[in-house]
């Protein structure tokens, strides 16, 4: 049975997303929030899916105001109205 490194797996997507890839920004920011590979931190997280949410990826908006009404934050909403994302 192989033994699964979620740390160098983190690492691995880390230097992806620091490069451009998109769908990076999203996972590493997932890597971060739920703690898989690292500590958590909502923090650095927003700032991926941010990345992501600003090249259009709907699911770092997604993300971005979810952590943002994690807050209590009313930009949550804001943020998805902006990206002309439907809320219903």
């Amino acid at each position: 049975m192989e033994i699964i490194n979620l740390a160098n797996i983190c690492r691995q997507v880390e230097i992806a997303a620091d490069n451009g890839n998109i769908d990076a920004m999203v996972y590493y920011g997932a890597f971060l929030k739920k703690g898989y590979g690292k500590n958590v931190n909502n923090e650095e997280s927003y700032i991926y899916f941010k990345l992501a949410a600003d090249k259009g990826k709907t699911d770092g908006m997604i993300q971005c105001a979810l952590l943002l009404s994690i807050k209590n934050d009313p930009k949550g909403i804001d943020f998805l109205k902006k990206q002309r994302i439907m809320v219903i």
